[in-house]
């Protein structure tokens, strides 16, 4: 009997030894995200009330107040490298290695431009920026483009921009979209395709 029972405390003090001087490997765990790239489409929409309805431009003609251009940022995740940690406990809990907080996205918006290959109207001619004539719709919420740009907001998951004026004649346009953030990656630019739109 004295046997087992010294045999019982030689191994609960072996055990809480191990326990004591246990290293225990933490992660990795996403924490950053970064921009690094830009996927985007030209549609006809609809903004009413907060909520945006959307189809494709058929024929490749659209109404000036229903062209958009949708921009969906391409992300990566980004892990920290992994942390060691001693730790004493006799019982192993779920939580004992926690993610803590959620990634964050890194980049804020610098500057868009968004550029005409032609006349826009008598105020924007060929090459000028037309950041003025977009609205910007960010999270069902509508906003004037060149308002949103001066918060320095960060990139958000998806950004609409939904032309508000009308060019002086109805005619094909295509316009280059330059993005700027601050980051890593600090530009990303596509052109749109040529659509005709109507006064």
């Amino acid at each position: 009997m004295k046997n087992k029972v010294f045999l019982i405390t030689i191994g609960y003090t072996l055990l809480m030894m191990v326990e004591l001087v246990s290293c225990k490997k933490c992660g990795p765990f996403p924490d950053a995200i970064k921009v690094v790239g830009l996927d985007w489409d030209v549609r006809e929409t609809v903004y009413n009330s907060n909520k945006v309805s959307f189809s494709p431009i058929l024929n490749d003609t659209v109404d000036y107040n229903l062209y958009s251009i949708w921009i969906n940022p391409k992300t990566e995740t980004y892990f920290s490298l992994n942390q060691n940690s001693f730790s004493f406990s006799l019982i192993n809990t779920a939580h004992a290695c926690s993610p803590g907080s959620d990634p964050q996205l890194l980049e804020t918006i610098k500057d868009i431009e968004i550029i005409s290959t032609k006349d826009f109207d008598a105020n924007h001619l060929k090459g000028s920026n037309l950041v003025s004539l977009f609205d910007v719709v960010v999270k069902g919420q509508k906003l004037k483009l060149s308002d949103y740009l001066k918060t320095s907001p960060y990139v958000p998951e998806q950004m609409i921009f939904i032309l508000n004026s009308p060019p002086d004649l109805t005619d094909k346009f295509e316009f280059t979209v330059k993005f700027h953030q601050n980051g890593v990656n600090k530009y990303f630019d596509f052109k749109t395709g040529e659509f005709v739109i109507k006064k």
